[in-house]
């Protein structure tokens, strides 16, 4: 046997184990995500290893489909599926692997260098993968998991909490996220928050009674006001006359809403230099209790600690996508108000 032959066969047997101790770390990994219901949760959000298994099989068809974006190709994220099965290599990754991969990064907030190590793959195939499946969860889940219910559905679950506000429609409130510094000034400025005395991205997100999140806008800079984003997010095409909101005092949306004949229900205004009356000060009270599940839906938002710390730069675009997919899962979670 030739020196060539030899050296020929070595690489091979390197090559050989070094796959095997690449899915070795893999599905050990894998392995101990799926070991019980609480390491699934603290992995990925999701309460079950039935409802992550059940969330394979309805994500099996089109996860074989996906195009997967390539930095190479374009400026366009290339998620879409299509009729045909994937083309371009082999996976590296399965795809409950690729699933994980992506939940784990939202659910911990970890870098791309970190998955790659513990995944066993390069960056680039982490960031490919991460940047479809996002995209892809967020295509799947807005027409699954984020729906806008009808009255009759809200009225059918409402809360004896609400007994007293019995046309509540939504909850809403903005809820904003720390990101990294931008280097252009103009930037700076833009996403400048003073509320936060930070740089950041801002939402609108909307509850309906029983908890669920019904509504998330896009994201917008962290100067933006909290009317523009009311105005221009889309809710207010969804709103039907007769319907109620319900919103902090920060929210000056009453005229906007008013012009639907959708009645917005606020804690009253102190007028300067006076106290509430007895009446007020109740009301504010009894609002403020049914209020409150929106932030508590916004502290299970924030549990997912890709919106921890500051969002990197290279992130943000696809924030909109992110916000979607951490509320869709927590929509699968127990219900907020019983």
């Amino acid at each position: 046997m030739s020196d060539i032959d030899s050296l020929e066969r070595k690489i091979k047997e390197l090559e050989r184990r070094f796959t095997q101790k690449s899915k070795l770390k893999r599905d050990l990994f894998v392995e101990d995500v799926l070991k019980s219901d609480d390491s699934v949760k603290f992995y990925t959000g999701l309460s079950t290893i039935g409802t992550f298994n059940l969330l394979c099989d309805v994500l099996e068809s089109g996860g074989k489909k996906l195009n997967y974006w390539d930095t190479n190709k374009g400026k366009t994220l290339n998620y879409q599926t299509t009729d045909k099965k994937k083309t371009g290599p082999k996976r590296t990754l399965s795809l409950p692997e690729e699933l994980i991969l992506c939940l784990v990064r939202v659910r911990l907030g970890i870098t791309g260098r970190h998955l790659s190590d513990i995944f066993h793959v390069s960056e680039t195939l982490v960031s490919h993968t991460f940047t479809t499946w996002i995209c892809f969860l967020s295509s799947v889940f807005k027409k699954t998991l984020l729906l806008w219910p009808s009255r009759a559905d809200i009225k059918k679950h409402l809360p004896r909490s609400f007994n007293k506000y019995p046309n509540t429609r939504i909850i809403i409130d903005c809820t904003e996220v720390y990101i990294e510094k931008p280097t252009s000034p103009y930037a700076q400025k833009a996403t400048w928050s003073d509320y936060k005395e930070h740089n950041t991205i801002k939402a609108l997100v909307g509850i309906t009674p029983s908890g669920y999140f019904s509504f998330v806008s896009q994201f917008w800079s962290g100067c933006t006001g909290d009317r523009k984003i009311t105005q221009e997010s889309g809710l207010l095409e969804l709103l039907e006359e007769g319907d109620s909101v319900m919103a902090d005092r920060g929210f000056n949306v009453r005229d906007l809403l008013t012009k639907k004949k959708v009645y917005l229900n606020m804690p009253p205004f102190s007028k300067k230099g006076k106290q509430l009356s007895r009446a007020a000060t109740k009301s504010t009270r009894q609002i403020a209790q049914v209020r409150i599940h929106v932030e508590r839906a916004i502290e299970r938002l924030k549990d997912f600690k890709i919106f921890q710390g500051n969002m990197p730069l290279t992130l943000t675009p696809l924030a909109d996508h992110v916000l979607v997919v951490c509320a869709a899962l927590c929509n699968l979670q127990k219900p907020l108000v019983r």
